[in-house]
């Protein structure tokens, strides 16, 4: 006979406390479950040392020329939340940084009777700028963004702009 944790006298083949319920394991089995516990916790330790390690080599520093792309995309940004009827209700919705340093924006403003509207803009790596109310702007579009994928910035753009919490909604 055992005594289980609740003091009641047990049967040394019993699984359980038929009193309490308490579950008897033997040593193999706890021997077990420490090991196992051992295994996830260096599986885990190991895991997060992996990701630190991958995640700093993939964070180096842009090269002048992405830089120089994203102070473009931003200046735009500016210039176009600056053109708008009423700059508070500017929201950026997508800021696209192609290749060959074209930049495609969405954007929502507000127009002259209060309703938003949404809006796209292109500013050509020659420094052409077009929103979509402007002569010229659908043969841009199609010539720098339409089709094509480029990395999204939108969030970076948008803070380095300054128009913190002025991001659109996804």
């Amino acid at each position: 006979m055992r005594t289980c944790v609740c003091g009641n006298q047990v049967a040394r083949n019993a699984k359980a406390c038929p009193k309490c319920g308490h579950r008897f394991t033997s040593g193999i089995t706890k021997v077990f479950a420490w090991f196992l516990g051992v295994c996830i916790f260096i599986g885990i330790i190991g895991s997060m040392m992996e990701k630190s390690s991958s995640g700093n080599s993939a964070q180096s520093a842009p090269s002048p020329a992405e830089e120089a792309r994203f102070q473009l995309a931003v200046a735009g940004a500016k210039q176009l939340h600056d053109s708008m009827r009423s700059p508070d209700s500017f929201k950026l919705g997508e800021t696209l940084i192609m290749s060959d340093g074209a930049v495609c924006y969405d954007y929502r403003a507000q127009n002259g009777f209060g309703g938003m509207n949404v809006g796209h803009a292109v500013l050509a790596p020659s420094g052409q700028f077009k929103s979509s109310d402007s002569s010229g702007f659908t043969a841009l579009w199609k010539k720098e963004c339409a089709g094509k994928t480029g990395v999204d910035k939108t969030s970076e753009v948008g803070y380095a702009a300054g128009f913190h919490g002025i991001l659109s909604d996804k």
